[in-house]
């Protein structure tokens, strides 16, 4: 894979939307998993909603995290070059502007 500007094979992943997704995910599932565990504590309430949260921040991160990948892939801009810093996606059609038209 080139980067469709300056040609360079130095292409890392940006992974902007996995990572904001799996973050929220795991913010709000903690929530939610402390919230629900706290009635069912094994000794305490507190024991309870430690391990709701744990859990709940887990799940979520891992359901955020795949919402965006998806969001990734389809939507943003998830490649950038380490040579010239454009960030692009492999899903659109760009031209090569590497190669003159006439060359092949």
């Amino acid at each position: 894979m080139k980067c469709p500007i300056c040609g360079s094979e130095k292409i890392q992943p940006a992974n902007t939307g996995e990572n904001i997704g799996g973050f929220i995910g795991a913010a709000i599932g903690a929530l939610h998993g402390a919230k629900a565990g706290a009635p069912h504590g094994f000794f305490l309430a507190a024991s309870g909603a430690l391990l709701g949260a744990i859990s709940g921040g887990l799940s979520g991160y891992v359901a955020g995290a795949a919402l965006g990948s998806i969001i990734d892939s389809e939507f943003l801009d998830n490649l950038e070059c380490q040579n010239c810093t454009h960030k692009f996606n492999t899903t659109l059609d760009f031209p090569d502007f590497t190669r003159h038209p006439k060359a092949s």
